[in-house]
């Protein structure tokens, strides 16, 4: 088998494990996932996603564990794997990591609204809140009618104590 067909399988194999997830059989998806790490170690799109069942039930630890490997291969650009690592480092209260991984989502993709939101909320735990509402304001550029977005602005706002936009944008969310 030559390298193009290895990697068509693990490509199919990875859509059916998502196919899978979005049915609602979570154990399918994380099966067809460890048949791929048992023949590819360390398959970046494989940890990625069994990162993500394992963070939806709950497997924090694991999760970053898996999303980490992935994060750590060469030449891997997969923003969203970068940003959800974020998110789970950010509420495992390690903010200069999750930071360092938002920011390289955005190297790969300056407009990736989640990665603008996660680096946001980063840095607004960190109480950079200046540097947060640039962010919000330009992922609301990108998606305006977003309720999670304007609660996010509303915070960050508070935080400022701009309280009039504070109140106008949880009222939009």
């Amino acid at each position: 088998m030559n390298d193009s067909s290895q990697v068509l399988s693990i490509g199919a194999a990875l859509r059916l494990a998502q196919q899978q997830l979005q049915a609602g059989k979570a154990a399918e998806a994380t099966h067809i996932c460890h048949q791929i790490l048992q023949q590819f170690p360390e398959q970046p799109d494989a940890c990625n996603l069994l990162g993500m069942i394992q963070y939806q039930y709950g497997a924090i630890p694991e999760a970053i564990e898996l999303l980490t490997t992935a994060a750590r291969q060469r030449n891997y650009r997969n923003p969203h794997c970068f940003s959800n690592l974020a998110e789970l480092l950010r509420r495992s209260n390690r903010l200069s990591e999750a930071e360092h991984y938002a920011r390289h989502s955005l190297t790969l993709d300056p407009n990736f609204y989640e990665g603008l939101c996660n680096l946001a909320i980063i840095l607004q735990e960190k109480g950079d809140n200046e540097a947060a509402l640039s962010l919000l304001l330009q992922a609301q550029g990108l998606k305006a009618d977003n309720a999670a977005l304007h609660n996010n602005l509303g915070n960050v706002y508070y935080a400022l104590h701009n309280f009039t936009a504070a109140i106008d944008q949880w009222n939009q969310a």
